[in-house]
C-alpha cells in the first residue's frame, strides 16, 4: 500500500515596496505598495518580458529596463489601479540590485540566503587568507 505525499502550501509573502517622490510643489510623496507573486502574476510578469521566471538560467536575461515591468505584474493583487507608466515614472533605478534581489528572493525562497551566506564565507576566507577549499584551520601561501 502507498502513502499519501502531502503538501502545504505556505501563505505568499508579499514584498514591501516604498518609492519616494515629489508632487509639483516639492513637497514629499511616499506610496507604500505590496507586491505579490501568485501564479497569475508570475504569468503576466512572464508574458510582458518573455523570460521564464522560475528559471535560474533565464535571471541572465532579465534587463534593468524590464524591473518596472516585473514590478507591475506584482501589483495586480492589492494595487490593480496602479499603471506600468505610473511605476516607469516613480521608480527609482538606485534601487534596482535590492529590488531585483527580492524579485528572485519572492520566486526563489531561501535562494538568496543562501547565496549571502556563501558569499559572506568567501568574503570572510579572502581576510583571513583561508582558502575555502583548503581543511580547517590551513591557509594559503
Amino acid at each position: 500500500m502507498s502513502e499519501a505525499i502531502e503538501v502545504q502550501s505556505a501563505v505568499i509573502p508579499y514584498i514591501k515596496l516604498v518609492l519616494n517622490g515629489e508632487d509639483e510643489q516639492g513637497n514629499p510623496v511616499v506610496n507604500e505598495y505590496k507586491l505579490v507573486y501568485d501564479y497569475r502574476a508570475i504569468a503576466r510578469a512572464e508574458e510582458s518580458v518573455k523570460v521564464d521566471l522560475k528559471s535560474f538560467e533565464a535571471w541572465k536575461k532579465i534587463t534593468s529596463a524590464m524591473t518596472p515591468q516585473l514590478v507591475h505584474a506584482g501589483l495586480a493583487k492589492h494595487h490593480p489601479e496602479v499603471t506600468l507608466d505610473q511605476i516607469q515614472d516613480k521608480l527609482n533605478p538606485g534601487v534596482q540590485r535590492p529590488l531585483q534581489e527580492a524579485l528572485f528572493d519572492a520566486l526563489f525562497p531561501g535562494v538568496m540566503d543562501t547565496i549571502r551566506k556563501l558569499r559572506a564565507e568567501e568574503e570572510k576566507s579572502r581576510a583571513t587568507g583561508a582558502s575555502p577549499n583548503a581543511e580547517s584551520g590551513a591557509s594559503v601561501a
